[in-house]
């Protein structure tokens, strides 16, 4: 039997909590919740006063029906740093060790003050055999212990702390899968005070980055878009110089800054690349309480959380 599992993806604008299972076949969401974040509270992914937080989300957790103690957490920040490394194919405990060094190689940070973790993407041909392609994460322990203290104080128990970028590419490479889609995939969470793409090819997940600027500060004229749009064309130009024939074939977007009207057509024609807002597509089923039409993409990576 499939275990019911939460999920927050806890922002500086909003709050999103998602309940649901995950079968073979599909993500079942039972129930989708927004809630504003109150100012100061979330800065760049660290909860500053989890005690507090935890407080004012007790009572608006109690409301939300089959609500269970397990909890994943999604954490989007410009702190947290990637690393995209290829090393030799060995045994796991070589391997191990192996991940060590290469954090220590790679991670222009202190490794004490983060939380280092990996994960194999795909087996590749290196020039002297067989080789992982690994992406290498450090998260700053502060915000991971931020994370874990509010936790601890609302009464949850904490299954995993994840990363957006991973949250939102297992749930593309499940779609992606379903359309038998075998191209790259360029993910857009437009979020409220910043952004970030998620680069997929063939269901295996790419890169990475998080951008400075977010929806919040559009002006009319979208010149803060147009700084955003910049810097997504250097990192899509960063990507197609990686390797020959590399392409971004379509642009799959996301977040509560997908919904703003004009967005979807003036990023298209900016970027000359199609563009499809993210829908769950028959790998996400909502309950009746979860419905919510277009709405439902601000809840894409709370949903991709859910394991």
């Amino acid at each position: 039997m499939y275990q019911r599992i939460n999920a927050f993806d806890i922002g500086g604008f909003n709050i999103k909590v998602v309940s649901g299972q995950v079968t073979m076949k599909r993500i079942d969401v039972s129930s989708a919740s927004v809630f504003p974040t109150p100012e100061g509270l979330v800065v760049d992914g660290l909860i500053t006063e989890p005690q507090v937080l935890a407080e004012y989300l007790r009572g608006e957790l109690s409301q939300i029906k089959r609500f269970s103690k397990e909890i994943i957490a999604t954490v989007t920040s410009k702190a947290i740093i990637i690393r995209d490394i290829n090393v030799p194919k060995v045994n796991s405990l070589e391997f191990t060790r192996m991940m060590r060094h290469e954090a220590i190689e790679n991670l222009p940070v202190t490794l004490d003050d983060h939380i280092i973790d990996y994960k194999i993407i795909e087996e590749v041909n290196g020039e002297n055999g067989a080789e992982y392609r690994v992406m290498l994460v450090a998260i700053p322990r502060n915000i991971v212990s931020s994370y874990l203290e509010f936790l601890r104080a609302i009464g949850m128990d904490c299954k995993g702390i994840d990363f957006a970028g991973n949250s939102v590419s297992k749930l593309i490479v499940r779609q992606d899968a379903k359309e038998k889609f075998k191209k790259t995939t360029a993910v857009l969470d437009l979020g409220h005070t910043s952004s970030a793409v998620t680069i997929m090819h063939r269901g295996a997940f790419k890169y990475y980055r998080i951008f400075s600027h977010g929806v919040g500060e559009l002006s009319l004229e979208f010149e803060t878009l147009d700084k955003l749009l910049e810097e997504i064309k250097t990192f899509f130009d960063f990507y197609m110089s990686r390797e020959s024939g590399n392409t971004i074939d379509k642009i799959t977007i996301l977040g509560g800054g997908a919904l703003i009207e004009g967005v979807i057509p003036y990023i298209e024609q900016k970027l000359l690349i199609p563009i499809n807002l993210w829908q769950t597509r028959g790998v996400v089923r909502l309950s009746r309480e979860a419905r919510m039409g277009d709405n439902i993409v601000q809840f894409a990576n709370a949903i991709g959380a859910l394991r």
